[in-house]
């Protein structure tokens, strides 16, 4: 299912862009390092902007990376992919007429999901593929539904909490729609594939991180605690030194819903806490990203542009 409100006559709005302070800030254990900074605007490298009748302003909403850490971010109001390189410099808008709510980068091709189907991009932004998705998965757009791709390359599309395979490996053939319901599977994998991540709602103060391996054993389980009340949290990824890296939103007074990333061992100890600005121009569905060496990667649009900031570890545990 394809976003209709990106179909009618576009809007782009010209904002005065002012340049993102270049010097790297810390917290806590990680070292903040400014990456991708772009303004709005009708200009080539710039970001669309589109305002609906009613709803939400309508801006980029999910991006991905590359294992040589380039940087692509959809621009759902332009209709294209703009590709960064890992120094953060704009290289390229990447195809036209694009459609989709969740991206992915696996061996040098773009893979996009719009909702009934999987279309699989060159570099060049040529469609070199297009896979139906099963319509017994009640796919939605929405955060936290995006594609998971392991490095063996099994893709994985995500409907709420459960997972469903759609490739077993993308240099192989596509799993027949009956065979990608039955599936089904609560949780995502770890970049090797090898281990699950099963968050459990046990109260509002309480969720029970529960791990798994590949055939649905329960190797561990942690508790998460908070004062305040939990929000939505999700699993994002398993670094190289078996790090465990969590989203986790807490509702506070007011209810202001704060940010921040939490770091486990494989002891089940939390080994560092990052908090995360937690306020967007427009809605995105894909905000931040953990590559494999732990380097955090958080995608935000402001009222003045489109920014993704880099969190490295100062001393990795």
């Amino acid at each position: 299912m394809r976003l209709n409100t990106t179909r009618p006559l576009l809007i782009l709005a010209v904002l005065l862009f002012q340049v993102q302070d270049v010097h790297a800030t810390s917290s806590n254990h990680f070292l903040k390092i400014p990456l991708v900074a772009v303004g709005w605007g009708a200009q080539p490298g710039k970001f669309g902007l589109f305002f609906p009748p009613d709803g939400e302003i309508i801006g980029p909403r999910t991006f991905a990376l590359a294992d040589n850490g380039s940087v692509y971010i959809f621009d759902t109001a332009k209709h294209n992919i703009k590709h960064f390189r890992a120094d953060g410099r704009f290289l390229r808008s990447i195809g036209k007429n694009l459609f989709g709510y969740a991206l992915a980068w696996h061996d040098g091709f773009l893979y996009l999901l719009d909702g009934d189907a999987l279309r699989k991009y060159d570099d060049g932004g040529r469609q070199v593929g297009l896979y139906p998705i099963s319509p017994a998965i009640k796919l939605r757009e929405g955060y936290g539904q995006w594609l998971r791709v392991t490095e063996d390359g099994a893709l994985y599309v995500k409907s709420g909490r459960k997972a469903y395979r759609i490739f077993s490996d993308l240099e192989e053939d596509v799993i027949p729609q009956d065979l990608q319901a039955g599936s089904e599977r609560t949780g995502t994998p770890n970049r090797q594939g090898n281990r699950w991540y099963r968050l459990i709602r046990q109260s509002d103060t309480r969720r029970l991180l529960q791990i798994q391996n590949a055939a649905g054993s329960v190797l561990q389980e942690i508790v998460l605690e908070t004062a305040d009340r939990f929000g939505n949290n999700y699993f994002l990824e398993e670094d190289h030194r078996g790090n465990i890296y969590l989203e986790i939103q807490q509702i506070g007074a007011e209810d202001r819903i704060r940010l921040t990333i939490w770091v486990f061992n494989r002891q089940g100890e939390r080994i560092a806490e990052l908090s995360l600005p937690n306020r967007y121009h427009t809605n995105v569905f894909k905000k931040i990203l953990v590559d494999g060496q732990g380097v955090i990667y958080h995608l935000r649009t402001e009222p003045d542009g489109v920014y993704v900031d880099r969190w490295v570890w100062k001393d990795h545990p």
